[in-house]
């Protein structure tokens, strides 16, 4: 028979009601069968989920080392530019003449550049901040995603095994009848495909349980599968726009980042005229030096300032001045943009989660009262006889698969509300 392929019948030879009583334990050994197998974890709630990725995300932590060098850098920024130089000399000529001199001399910067670079620096660890703030917003949005589809998928592979019980239920009624001679071999194979679809898709949600929870390990820093705890919902939500926007924009780390390169652009730009203006250099000397002539000699000892400037005439950072004036423009243009596109994603979200609400509500009134309703009639009057067992089946199949249809609804507006929380850059009150 057809089903030796699956599971091993106690009898070649079923009739249409006997197969109709005996298939609830051929379902369940399917189901054990087919059964996902990982390890018996701690449970963990999406709130620990977060904690533990914020807490072990190999890419979050190297975003964090990066910032001990935006502190290096500020070390760097605070130092003097120049060392202080020391030269000697030494001569000598005929007999005892001689020279020795000593020189040391300090080059200073001109027009507060040591202050600029300081503030480019301050500005980059703030922007470092930052940058590593919204590396955890975009990683909390990418966990929160996958923990909900994996909620789903272990909500689906349950329903996608009761959907297997029903299919083989159906098909086993079916190749009864069939053999009885009271159904077509259309109908007959039908029955079957229908079996081995749903057989297929369950293995295939079993497949991507697994990768989605690898996955979330990866994002954990975890190298074993994890155990999740909690429930997809759908309470209704209402949000007030401008709140929501006004929020983004005064919070939101990636438009902080954009602003703080905006200061660093200004500064640099600041950095760059006044690196216009030449250093200088104070010097120190000492010079002592014996003269013999016949049998006169003379010693002379002198001591000196030098300072020296440059003359900014054929160089004045031109070129430097323009580029640095690009930069500060691209980035106040960047961050313009940015605010942009955050009110654009802020729209889109609202949208998404208006419709996917929208949907849910639709199958909470509306569609899923409907095959219940149904089966219940379907089931009376099967009582009744006036009604074969595989209508009922039939019923019964037409409401598992609105049921997985409304899964994905609530699926779908819990990923919005996912969204929308990323985009506002704060979690949403439910």
């Amino acid at each position: 028979m057809f089903y030796d392929q699956v599971i091993a019948m106690t009898s070649k030879e079923t009739q249409p009601k006997a197969t109709a009583r005996g298939g609830s334990a051929t379902w369940a050994l399917i189901f054990l069968l087919a059964a996902p197998s990982w390890a018996a974890d701690a449970p963990l709630s999406l709130a620990d989920v977060i904690d533990h990725a914020l807490a072990r995300n190999p890419g979050l932590q190297a975003i964090r080392r990066q910032a001990e060098l935006a502190q290096a850098g500020k070390l760097t920024a605070a130092q003097w530019l120049y060392n202080p130089e020391l030269a000697t000399s030494m001569e000598s000529g005929s007999g005892d003449d001689y020279e020795l001199g000593l020189d040391i001399s300090q080059q200073f910067e001109l027009g507060g550049q040591r202050n600029y670079r300081k503030t480019i620096a301050e500005a980059n660890i703030q922007r470092g901040a930052s940058l590593i703030a919204n590396s955890e917003r975009q990683l909390r949005y990418e966990v929160t995603t996958l923990f909900l589809e994996i909620l789903a998928l272990e909500s689906r592979i349950e329903l996608t095994a009761k959907k297997l019980g029903i299919a083989m239920k159906i098909a086993e009624t079916t190749e009864a009848l069939f053999n009885a001679g009271q159904i077509p071999v259309v109908e007959h194979n039908l029955a079957r495909l229908q079996f081995l679809q749903a057989r297929g898709g369950r293995a295939q949600l079993a497949a991507q349980l697994r990768r989605t929870r690898l996955q979330l390990a990866a994002l954990m820093g975890s190298k074993t599968n994890v155990t999740l705890k909690g429930e997809l919902e759908a309470k209704e939500q209402n949000f007030d726009r401008k709140s929501l926007l006004d929020h983004a924009l005064a919070t939101r780390p990636d438009l902080r980042s954009m602003e703080h390169r905006s200061d660093m652009a200004q500064s640099e730009l600041d950095l760059t005229r006044a690196g216009i203006t030449p250093d200088l250099e104070v010097g120190a000397f000492y010079k002592r030096e014996k003269v013999s002539l016949g049998n006169l000699s003379e010693s002379d000892h002198s001591l000196g300032l030098r300072f020296r400037v440059g003359l900014p005439m054929l160089n004045r950072k031109k070129g430097e001045v323009a580029q640095s004036q690009a930069r500060l423009r691209i980035a106040e243009a960047t961050g313009l943009d940015l605010r942009a596109q955050i009110e654009r994603d802020l729209d889109l979200s609202l949208n998404r989660l208006s419709i996917a609400g929208q949907m849910v509500a639709l199958y909470k009134t509306e569609i899923n009262p409907l095959p219940k309703e149904n089966l219940k009639v379907f089931e009376e009057a099967y009582q009744a006889g006036e009604v074969g067992l595989l209508e009922v089946l039939r019923a019964e199949e037409e409401q598992n698969r609105v049921h997985l249809a409304y899964l994905d609804a609530v699926l779908e507006y819990n990923l919005a509300t996912a969204a929308l929380e990323s985009v506002v850059g704060r979690g949403l009150a439910k």
